[in-house]
């Protein structure tokens, strides 16, 4: 039996146009917005068959770069939370621990995170951290995604 904690993930079904701004190498604690380029994705939120699980697929520049990826968000029922597999262009394939409270959706691994908020049913805020090179949290990427009609 599907688990009504799924119909939470109602919120991010359908296409997403996003902008902002992604950080990468060169960043240390002393300047943090190091490498600093615009990202720009067109991004989708499917429910798969029997609507238990979401794929999330995206397409993004940042900078001169492309970043393609893949998402399953679910719901793990035996730990009362959701999960997140995710799998990008560069091998990168960690696993989320999400929690959700309200509006705000927390992604978790012990190298990246991500603070999620849902603004209204149009518009989402991310803010993503990362430790590089085993630093402090840094800045990751910031964007506004918004529902494409």
């Amino acid at each position: 039996m599907r688990n009504e904690e799924l119909n939470k993930l109602n919120v991010f079904i359908g296409k997403w146009h996003h902008e902002g701004t992604s950080y990468g190498n060169g960043q240390n604690i002393n300047n943090k917005s190091a490498s600093a380029v615009p990202w720009v994705s067109d991004e989708s939120y499917e429910w798969l068959p029997g609507n238990f699980f979401v794929l999330h697929k995206w397409s993004a520049k940042t900078g001169n770069s492309s970043f393609i990826g893949t998402e399953i968000i679910g719901y793990d029922e035996t730990k009362n939370e959701f999960f997140a597999y995710f799998f990008d262009n560069s091998g990168f394939h960690p696993i989320y621990k999400v929690t959700v409270e309200n509006d705000t959706w927390n992604f978790s691994e012990p190298n990246t995170k991500a603070k999620v908020i849902i603004n209204n049913n149009d518009t989402i805020t991310f803010h993503w951290l990362w430790k590089h090179d085993g630093s402090d949290w840094l800045p990751l990427c910031d964007r506004i995604a918004k529902r494409v009609k």
